[in-house]
């Protein structure tokens, strides 16, 4: 994987089924708010950060049902970055020396984040965590305390100019893909620092999967903060005005889960957290259909493989600022 260039189409997961009217997907915090509230709040320019702090509430069980991220993915992204000795980017791109310091934006409960501390173990790094919700801080800090946290958004980054040698952002950037965090993000990174994105999708291409997630897609409509292949475009093309930017999808992984387990994960979108009572009920039949249909002797407590793919981007700042407009 490591010297794997993504050629060709990227897209490879399905838009994301967590935006039915207002879905809050900070990395790994899911939130929600009532349809119309949060529209208008949307015509009205308010951005996605401001909609997270409104409504998070609603995803407290997101750290205890969510798996976390793949050791080796994050490795990877790391190692391209050129945070770790092994990179494809010039060791001397980097004008600070050693330690680096890595900048995480929307770092949620902090399951990106306790993965990348974990690799980066023994290398002097600094990690620094950011999430634009009080909340959500505050459950980061109960589980990784002794990791600095920064409550501030993608677009006004609390902290100086050339002041970072990476910024990552896991399964979030598609909430700041917009000139304003761009902009940011190249201004705290060094000269030839560098810029990193991760997203973890169910991967469409098995029939099940792509069965299941049907049942999301008439609710998608009207909110723009998906992971839809336009938007992922809308992100590369203003990400590439700043950086370069390389891509990686090889990467497949199966996460052995329960009948309820995998249930329960669904269940824990924003999405359907947001839908009045007869919505949720309309998925739970869904589901049972739907899993019946491809495990009919699926037993008590039996794992099933739940495919993903990976989407690995890893950018590298650009010496002179081409117009966002």
């Amino acid at each position: 994987m490591e010297d794997t260039v993504l050629q060709g189409e990227y897209w490879l997961g399905p838009r994301n089924f967590d935006s039915h009217r207002v879905l809050l997907h900070f990395t790994d915090n899911i939130a929600v708010q009532e349809s119309d509230p949060t529209l208008d709040m949307e015509k009205k320019g308010i951005t996605g950060s401001t909609l997270a702090a409104v409504a998070f509430e609603a995803s407290a069980s997101y750290e205890r049902i969510r798996p976390t991220y793949p050791l080796e993915s994050a490795r990877f992204l790391l190692r391209k970055l050129g945070i770790l000795e092994k990179n494809n980017f010039e060791k001397s791109s980097f004008t600070r020396s050693l330690p680096h310091t890595v900048l995480e934006l929307g770092s949620g409960t902090g399951k990106f984040t306790r993965v990348m501390v974990e690799i980066l173990k023994g290398t002097g790094t600094q990690v620094i965590a950011s999430d634009p919700t009080g909340t959500m801080i505050r459950q980061f800090q109960r589980v990784l305390p002794f990791i600095e946290v920064l409550q501030c958004s993608a677009e006004n980054i609390a902290l100086p100019d050339s002041s970072v040698d990476a910024v990552v952002a896991a399964h979030c950037f598609h909430w700041f893909a917009n000139e304003e965090a761009v902009r940011d993000i190249y201004r705290v990174l060094v000269p030839g620092g560098s810029l990193g994105m991760i997203w973890i999708f169910p991967d469409e291409s098995v029939p099940w999967v792509k069965e299941l997630l049907a049942f999301f897609r008439p609710l998608e409509n009207g909110f723009k903060h998906t992971t839809s292949k336009e938007t992922m475009n809308r992100i590369f093309q203003v990400v590439g005005k700043l950086f370069t930017v390389q891509k990686d999808s090889t990467t497949r992984k199966h996460w052995q889960l329960t009948y309820d387990e995998c249930y329960n994960t669904l269940t824990s979108k924003g999405i359907l957290q947001s839908s009045p009572d007869e919505v949720k009920d309309e998925f739970k039949f869904w589901f049972h259909n739907v899993m019946r249909k491809h495990f009919p002797d699926i037993k008590e407590n039996e794992r099933i493989p739940c495919p993903s793919v990976t989407l690995i981007c890893w950018c590298k700042k650009k010496e002179t600022i081409e117009n966002l407009e």
